[in-house]
């Protein structure tokens, strides 16, 4: 997928049906919150996104939208649990994906 500068790749609320690879590009993470946007990440090197949904079952929980020209590989999953199993590779980006949010946002916190 090729996203131009504003363009989106999916809004919170959004059906989750897939797992994104950003490939290069900058993207911005952000939720609107009583009419204000705020930014939880940017993306900007080869990262999973939209893991947490699909993982959970649930609807997108933010929205995403290019900063810079980006391009993007979609993952079509049926069968989450299935594919875990048989992409390890995959597998581990995921992990490093988590990890990485997850020092980002106590990082966050931390500086609050």
């Amino acid at each position: 997928i090729t996203l131009l500068p504003g363009e989106h790749l999916f809004y919170g609320g959004d059906q989750s049906d897939a797992i994104y690879i950003l490939k290069s590009g900058e993207l911005q993470v952000y939720k609107k919150t009583a009419g204000e946007i705020v930014e939880l990440a940017i993306i900007n090197q080869q990262q999973m996104i939209g893991e947490m949904a699909l993982i959970n079952r649930s609807l997108r929980s933010a929205s995403i939208k290019a900063l810079a020209p980006s391009q993007v590989l979609r993952l079509h999953l049926g069968d989450v649990d299935k594919f875990i199993d048989e992409q390890p590779f995959w597998m581990r980006m995921l992990i490093n994906t988590l990890t990485k949010r997850i020092s980002e946002s106590n990082q966050k916190l931390m500086q609050k």
